[in-house]
């Protein structure tokens, strides 16, 4: 049967600080919960959206390696990006940013760590290769604060659809309990260094 679908607008208000923004974003994202991604005639929902954020950078590089140079624990990342059909996207812009594992943002330097564009094949896939984030406490409030859980974020873009913003969980990581921004449907498997993550995107 198909997957039910249920939508929900939201708006999101951005601060200054990490404890600003998370507190105004807890309900962020106009989207539809999904689990993972059935691949066959089934229609799919779209990939449920979540917080930009206050760190994204635009004009990152085309690259398949953000790990370059940097110390961390290895990590590589593939999915597809799909049609709500489950058809392969080709083309597809995707755009990432995260922490360093030592849970700071690049957000200034003309290397880009952390952070890069690809598109996707003509199957809809895309795979790059980076090291774990790292988790952060919010403000540098010290041990036993709020934290972030290690989180990837993403932009995809592809014409003919409605862009997508979102991020990245993965479980086990205890931070996940305490963070209004998780969804469960984000949130994936990460064994021997290795994750899937894949992206539907709505028709416009």
């Amino acid at each position: 049967g198909r997957i039910g679908k249920r939508a929900m607008e939201t708006r999101i208000k951005t601060g200054l600080t990490r404890r600003e923004f998370l507190a105004n974003a807890g309900a962020a994202g106009a989207a539809i919960a999904i689990g993972f991604p059935v691949f066959g005639k089934e229609e799919l929902s779209p990939t449920e959206s979540n917080a930009e954020g206050p760190f994204y950078r635009e004009g990152a590089p085309w690259r398949e390696n953000f790990s370059e140079g940097l110390k961390g624990t290895p990590l590589s990342v593939s999915g597809k990006v799909l049609s709500t059909e489950g058809t392969p996207i080709e083309g597809a812009v995707v755009d990432l940013w995260h922490a360093d594992g030592s849970a700071e943002y690049d957000n200034d330097s003309d290397k880009f760590f952390c952070r890069g564009r690809l598109k996707s094949g003509k199957d809809g896939a895309y795979a790059y290769e980076t090291i774990v984030p790292g988790r952060y406490d919010l403000d540098g409030d010290g041990p036993g604060k709020a934290v972030r859980p290690a989180h990837i974020h993403y932009k995809i873009s592809a014409k003919g659809f409605k862009p997508l913003t979102t991020q990245l969980y993965f479980k086990g990581d205890k931070a996940l309990e305490t963070d209004s921004l998780v969804r469960k449907s984000l949130t994936v498997d990460l064994k021997d260094g290795k994750a899937v993550f894949h992206g539907v995107l709505a028709p416009k």
